[in-house]
């Protein structure tokens, strides 16, 4: 059986985790905790497909790429994205374990706390 979660309407927010007052390179943990202590939160499971599906997206300025904010206990320590690849956007994935690291550059979504 599969379950479905009723459609939610939320705030997306893109921020470099050089704007969440991180520099240099962070883990997951940290770049999580800094989001949250600005009121962000993880997006829900289904809002990258989502935004590739509804949303013309240029990547050029995001050096080819979108990372979701995913609860990282789920899906086996992976979060998606969305990447450029020879002028298309694809769906893929990443590691979202909390000890991985990531640039001050990297771009990811989040959903803003109502």
């Amino acid at each position: 059986n599969m379950e479905f979660s009723r459609p939610q309407i939320v705030d997306l927010v893109i921020v470099a985790v050089e704007d969440l007052g991180l520099s240099g390179n962070h883990t997951m943990e940290e770049i999580y905790g800094a989001a949250n202590d600005l009121g962000l939160d993880y997006c829900p499971d289904e809002t990258a497909a989502q935004v590739l599906l509804q949303c013309n997206i240029d990547l050029t300025g995001n050096r080819g790429e979108l990372q979701f904010a995913m609860d990282p206990s789920r899906r086996g320590g992976h979060g998606f994205r969305i990447r450029e690849h020879e002028s298309k956007n694809y769906l893929t994935r990443f590691s979202n374990s909390p000890r991985y690291q990531r640039s001050g550059y990297e771009k990811f979504v989040f959903v803003l706390r109502k």
